[in-house]
């Protein structure tokens, strides 16, 4: 590299160095919004296993209207799926 650095102009070295800072910045900025966010402490996190009771709770429905948990208790399975999303 120091042979090929030689070769080069003066205002070329600046450019060519600016260019190869940039291009420093830019991959530490790319890796910093790709690096997975820690996840929170398993002590903060409320944990349910299975056969676990769920808490009472209502939810907008597609429709428009509220689904409460109560509404399906011993008439049938309940299903709760959380998704984490992308973000």
């Amino acid at each position: 590299m120091g042979t090929l650095y030689r070769h080069i102009p003066g205002h070329a070295r600046l450019r060519w160095l600016l260019a190869l800072v940039a291009m420093a910045l830019t991959l530490a900025a790319l890796l910093a919004a790709c690096a997975p966010t820690p996840a929170s402490s398993p002590a903060a996190t409320p944990t349910a296993g299975s056969g676990t009771s769920a808490p009472p709770f209502s939810l907008p429905s597609a429709s428009g209207g509220q689904v409460s948990l109560s509404d399906y208790l011993g008439e049938s399975w309940v299903v709760l799926v959380f998704y984490r999303g992308f973000g």
